[in-house]
C-alpha cells in the first residue's frame, strides 16, 4: 500500500506526520496480514486486512478510530474483535466517524455523534465500535457509506435508510430536520429501486438498478448535476 498528502494527525500510518508529495509505501501490517480494503476520512484511515482484521489510523480525537480512547496514531494499529465473533466485511471513513458493516449485516459505528450521525438513538459519542440497532422488518444491511456528516444504509431490498445531519436536506426526508436514529427513505419514483448508495460532504447520490441517478442535499455549486444551484430535499432524478 502507498500513501501521500496531509499527514498531520498521521493519517498517511507512515509512523510521522510529514506530508508527502509522491506516493510512499506504507510499513506491511503486522503477522503478514494483507489489506483487502483502504478507506480515507477526513483526517483518518482505515484497512480492512482479508481476515477481517480492522485496522485505524491518524486523527482520533472524537474516538473514531474505535480504539477506545481519543488518541491519535500514526502507525496502523488494529482494532479490537467486534463482539460475539462477528467479522467485518466493509468499512467506511465519515469526517470524524466510521462505520463498519458485518458479514451478517449488522452495522457497527464509532466516533463523534454529535447530531446522531451513528444511528444510536443519541448523540453521544463513541470510542469503540458499538452495535447499530437492527433495521426494521428484518431488513438487512447491504451497504453503509458514511458522509461527512451523516450515514446511508443501503438494505438488500433497495430500501435506503438515513441519519445524521439534514441541513441542506441531504437525508432526502423531505426536510432539514436531523435523525439519530436510521430512518427510511421515502420509495424512489416510479417503482426504480436503489443499487449502491454514495454520500459526499451535505450531498447524496443513489444509483437505480436501471441506471437513473437520483440527487439530493446541498447544490450550491452544482453537485447534485440537475442544471442548477437550488438544494433539495427530497432524491431527485439527475437527467
Amino acid at each position: 500500500m502507498f500513501a501521500c498528502g496531509r499527514n498531520d494527525e498521521g493519517q498517511l500510518g507512515l509512523g510521522d506526520t510529514t506530508r508527502r508529495h509522491t506516493f510512499t509505501a506504507v510499513p506491511p501490517l503486522p503477522d503478514g496480514k494483507v489489506a483487502k480494503q483502504v478507506v480515507a476520512g477526513t483526517f483518518h484511515t482505515m484497512i480492512l486486512a482479508e481476515d477481517g482484521t480492522v485496522f485505524a489510523c491518524g486523527h482520533n480525537r472524537q474516538g473514531q478510530l474505535g480504539l477506545g480512547d481519543t488518541t491519535n496514531r500514526n502507525t496502523f494499529t488494529a482494532v479490537p474483535a467486534l463482539p460475539d465473533g462477528k467479522v467485518a466485511k466493509q468499512v467506511f471513513a465519515g469526517r470524524f466517524h466510521t462505520m463498519i458493516l458485518a458479514e451478517d449485516g449488522t452495522v457497527f459505528a464509532c466516533g463523534w455523534n454529535y447530531n446522531g450521525r451513528l444511528g444510536l438513538g443519541d448523540t453521544t459519542s463513541r470510542s469503540t465500535f458499538t452495535a447499530v440497532p437492527a433495521l426494521p422488518d428484518g431488513r438487512v444491511a447491504k451497504q453503509v457509506i458514511a458522509g461527512w456528516n451523516h450515514t446511508m444504509i443501503l438494505a438488500e431490498d433497495g430500501t435506503v435508510f438515513v441519519c445524521g445531519v439534514n441541513e441542506h436536506g441531504q437525508l432526502g426526508l423531505g426536510d432539514t430536520t436531523n435523525r439519530n436514529t436510521l430512518t427510511a427513505v421515502p420509495a424512489l419514483p416510479d417503482g426504480k429501486i436503489a443499487k449502491q448508495v454514495i454520500a459526499g460532504c451535505v450531498h447524496t447520490m443513489i444509483l437505480a438498478e436501471d441506471g437513473t441517478v437520483f440527487a439530493c442535499g446541498w447544490n450550491g455549486s452544482g453537485q447534485l448535476g440537475l442544471g442548477d444551484t437550488t438544494d433539495r430535499n427530497t432524491f431527485t432524478a439527475v437527467p
